[in-house]
């Protein structure tokens, strides 16, 4: 996956094992463009409308889903739904091929709490027919590399119609990686259409086995946003 500024995922390589074969079923990162794109739509939360950009953008696993949303703000400080861009850059804001990144943007002078989650589903899995059942086994692993270190990551995976964010998380930047789903992180039921947020503080985490993976992403979450920004 790959998340402008700080709060972005970068890179995600997910390599889940169906009942016939092991295989990567998702793979987005590389130069899918050379300038700027703005998403498709607006933030609005949905798995059935893509968010990606449409051309010039193109690539490995390019059509993802998804949305984010604000919390606990003040006047003024809202996502700025026109400025949503998937963008190369490099080290120092360099634009770099190959370096591309997933971004939501802000614009105010302060704010509070942004919550959102992408997602690939199983239609677009690589090397995955619509008969193939995908899950987990000891050697899936579920990988993203996150440039930023304020924003909090976790997981997030769809199991027979119903998602699940995983207790395994991170705040710092580099590669995040979650081996062996099923037995080494706990798991909460979501329902992203009613309300993106995952209250860590109330949420049940509990094990769970992954029997039918329809899909697979990551959950974001970032609190006291100041000025302009992006995730």
């Amino acid at each position: 996956m790959k998340i402008k500024s700080v709060i972005c995922a970068s890179i995600i390589s997910l390599h889940l094992a169906s009942v016939a074969f092991a295989q990567t079923v998702v793979n987005w990162g590389g130069n899918y463009i050379d300038i700027n794109v703005p998403f498709s739509r607006d933030t609005t939360f949905s798995d059935t409308i893509p968010l990606n950009p449409t051309a010039p953008y193109a690539g490995t696993s390019s059509t993802f889903y998804g949305g984010a949303q604000l919390a606990n703000t003040i006047t003024g400080f809202k996502l700025n739904d026109s400025s949503i861009w998937t963008y190369a850059t490099g080290v120092n804001g360099a634009m770099v091929a190959g370096v591309d990144r997933i971004t939501f943007d802000w614009v105010g002078n302060y704010g509070g709490t942004t919550e959102g989650a992408v997602l690939w589903k199983k239609a677009d899995f690589l090397g995955v027919d619509s008969s193939d059942t995908v899950v987990f086994d000891l050697s899936s692993t579920l990988s993203l590399n996150m440039p930023g270190s304020f924003v909090s990551i976790r997981f997030l995976v769809q199991d027979s119609g119903i998602y699940y964010v995983s207790s395994a998380n991170t705040s710092t930047s580099g590669v995040f990686s979650l081996t062996d789903p099923n037995d080494n992180s706990e798991w909460t039921s979501y329902a992203p259409a009613s309300n993106l947020d995952v209250n860590s503080s109330t949420a049940v985490f509990s094990p769970h086995l992954f029997t039918n993976v329809q899909a697979v992403g990551y959950y974001f979450e970032a609190k006291n946003l100041r000025m302009e920004g992006g995730l």
